[in-house]
């Protein structure tokens, strides 16, 4: 395996982390949750949203200014629910990996998959869409239907005009191989550059994975079945809630929400119990799992 796919693990314990943020990725739209840790702020999650559908000319500073505006001014830890990168860009270097066959999915994935079936067997399954190559995102870019602030976000991100079908590598002709829900991740791509600039320290997570371990390992209901899934997250973040001492709990009206609010009340709780752990490839970035024990 080449050095830049090796993944090593770590246990870590941030120190003067006063904010805990996460951050629920979707195509129109970024969700956040902001957990406040100094006792003096009162202890309360905050719900934010950023519109990305304004995104134009330079996109990844507009979008730092935006989540500038709503994140405390003091020292977050910040974890995104999407990739960083594309899977066949070198995030060390920003392009292609020189004469290597891209893999089917990431080192990161193979690693945390390991980890996980050691620490709680076949109970606990991790179900993963592999992250696309860039040339996925191109074909959609080069697409009729193709979203205006996502194309704006791709012409930052790679400097590419997609307006233009007969530009780059993609083929313009069929629909891109992969489900669609995945263009989403260009807007984390692009959140992962904005908190970069901002300075701020950022990790990649699961939400549906963090509601399992803190679930005991039992799975919760899928959101496709609206109600049961939003009561089944409420009841575990208002636990974690608890444990943290919070003042209030999750009461939003979006499964989004849920999914941002875990990321950051269960990082927090396993930042108290010093059981945080880091998943770090050079080639494609960093995982935080925050773990109950």
């Amino acid at each position: 395996m080449a050095p830049a796919r090796v993944v090593k693990q770590r246990a870590i314990r941030p120190r003067r982390v006063t904010s805990f943020v996460g951050i629920d990725v979707g195509e129109d739209f970024l969700d956040l949750a902001i957990l406040r840790s100094r006792a003096r702020l009162a202890h309360r999650l905050e719900y934010r949203r950023i519109d990305l559908r304004d995104l134009k000319e330079d996109a990844i500073g507009v979008l730092a200014g935006k989540i500038q505006s709503v994140l405390p001014a003091d020292r977050c830890l910040v974890l995104v629910d999407s990739p960083r990168w594309p899977r066949d860009l070198d995030l060390t270097k920003r392009r292609r990996f020189n004469g290597s066959i891209c893999p089917l999915g990431r080192a990161l994935d193979r690693s945390l998959r390991e980890f996980l079936r050691a620490r709680f067997g076949e109970s606990l399954r991790l179900a993963l869409f592999p992250t696309p190559m860039l040339a996925y995102f191109e074909a959609w870019m080069s697409r009729a239907e193709a979203k205006p602030h996502l194309r704006a976000i791709h012409r930052a991100l790679f400097g590419l005009d997609r307006s233009n079908p007969d530009e780059g590598r993609a083929a313009a002709s069929g629909k891109p191989g992969g489900g669609s829900f995945t263009r989403f991740m260009l807007c984390g791509f692009a959140t992962y550059r904005a908190l970069e600039a901002l300075g701020l320290v950022s990790y990649e997570c699961f939400p549906d994975l963090v509601f399992k371990i803190w679930n005991g390992g039992w799975k919760v209901p899928s959101k496709r079945r609206r109600r049961a899934a939003r009561f089944a997250r409420c009841r575990i973040i208002h636990a974690l809630a608890a444990a943290l001492n919070l003042s209030t709990g999750y009461r939003g009206a979006s499964l989004d929400q849920a999914d941002a609010a875990v990321m950051a009340t269960a990082a927090a709780a396993a930042a108290q119990l010093g059981t945080l752990r880091i998943f770090e490839c050079p080639a494609e970035g960093a995982f935080l799992l925050p773990l109950p024990h």
